[in-house]
């Protein structure tokens, strides 16, 4: 990219070839490598500026503790928990932690420490709001002094307590969890299951989708504000509140469509499986699959997930389409699919997870018997119909 200046021309050759040179050099703009930021590379959680990691280590050999600042443990320790962060500098309101043969101490003096001294760094003297509180205690093992820090400390319930030297901030910051517990995210894959002798689909969520299912996306287990309640009625049939689910009776001229489409489908030349085809959808009328769709809904329904509500980033719709003649739901990701199918489009149920989701036209079924033109022509793109119309 070229960015013109307007630079007016020096009057001199010299000032103009020196002119002509700093402007030639690419602009050497202000940043911080990637892997100087703490937070982006080897760190389990933000950091705050200027502060070291107070780790406390634990001796394989003998059980005895050792304490460091970069969160490495020496040679023949192991890791046993990290304290808290603290402060490189002394600022207001901070004290200055020492570790002694003797046990440990804060203090304000500043000055070269002894030989047998080491410095751990600056720690708050107040109780500021979701600091845990340090403290000295007998480690029950070496029954050596330790630092014990918040109530995640191992050593939390079982040192005796001796005294307390300040406050750090919490590795990972504080709060470690939400309030009543923690707050998991339990997610499980939304299949559509094709039932062939009974013309129809079903749905389930499940961990383990089987061969014949197809994976429409990944639900929530325990919901949320930003969520909608995925409900499977007795029909066999999905709704939220996006979509309700009601009863509708197919129209007669649509019945008949229907019946007589695959009469159709030759191209101008009879065939006697189109004249099969036809008589084979009339008495599927004439039978069980020519329910009034929503029977189930006034029985209720069993909650088996959550969708989101609303369009984010990995979340795509799930668009529900109702068969015109028999009592079916075809839930899919693709409204032009179920346009191709011949059903006919509800609206969107909610937006499900994408990387659960079988998301290419080979994932499908090769045939559906009862769509139009046998499924055998349906086209696959996730998302809204492309274009205005949907024949």
């Amino acid at each position: 990219m070229r960015v013109d200046l307007d630079v007016a021309p020096a009057e001199l050759d010299a000032a103009r070839w020196l002119q002509q040179r700093n402007l030639s050099i690419a602009p050497r703009l202000p940043t911080v490598s990637r892997d100087r930021q703490r937070r982006w590379s080897g760190a389990a959680t933000w950091t705050p500026a200027g502060s070291l990691l107070l780790s406390r280590h634990r001796s394989v050999e003998t059980g005895e503790c050792v304490f460091t600042t970069d969160g490495t443990p020496p040679p023949g320790y192991a890791l046993e928990f990290h304290l808290g962060l603290v402060h490189v500098h002394a600022e207001l309101g901070t004290r200055r932690l020492l570790s002694t043969p003797e046990g440990f101490s804060t203090t304000r003096a500043e000055g070269r420490l002894a030989d047998d001294c080491s410095f751990l760094g600056y720690v708050e003297q107040a109780p500021l709001p979701l600091l845990d509180a340090l403290e000295v205690r007998v480690d029950p093992v070496s029954e050596q002094p330790v630092l014990v820090a918040g109530a995640a400390d191992p050593l939390f319930e079982t040192a005796a307590p001796l005294g307390t030297l300040g406050f750090v901030e919490s590795y990972p910051i504080n709060p470690r969890s939400a309030a009543g517990g923690p707050a998991e995210w339990r997610i499980a894959t939304l299949v559509r299951r094709p039932h062939r002798t009974q013309w129809r689909h079903s749905y389930e969520v499940t961990a383990a989708p089987g061969a014949e299912d197809v994976a429409l996306g990944g639900v929530v287990l325990n919901g949320g504000r930003a969520m909608v309640q995925l409900v499977l009625h007795a029909s066999g049939e999905l709704s939220t509140e996006l979509v309700p689910l009601g009863a509708t009776r197919p129209d007669v001229r649509a019945l008949a469509r229907w019946s007589l489409a695959p009469l159709g489908w030759t191209e101008g030349q009879p065939r006697a499986w189109a004249a099969r085809a036809a008589l084979g959808r009339g008495r599927a009328l004439a039978s069980r699959q020519a329910r009034v769709r929503g029977i189930g809904a006034r029985s209720g329904g069993a909650t088996i997930g959550y969708l989101r509500r609303e369009p984010a980033p990995g979340w795509s719709p799930l668009y529900c389409a109702r068969h015109p003649a028999l009592a079916d739901q075809y839930v899919t990701r693709s409204e032009l699919e179920a346009a191709d199918l011949g059903y006919e489009i509800d609206g969107v149920l909610g937006y499900a997870i994408d990387r659960l989701a079988a998301r290419s036209i080979e994932n499908l079924p090769q045939e559906v018997k009862w769509g139009s033109r046998f499924g055998q022509r349906r086209r696959y793109v996730e998302g809204p119909m492309p274009g205005a119309e949907r024949g």
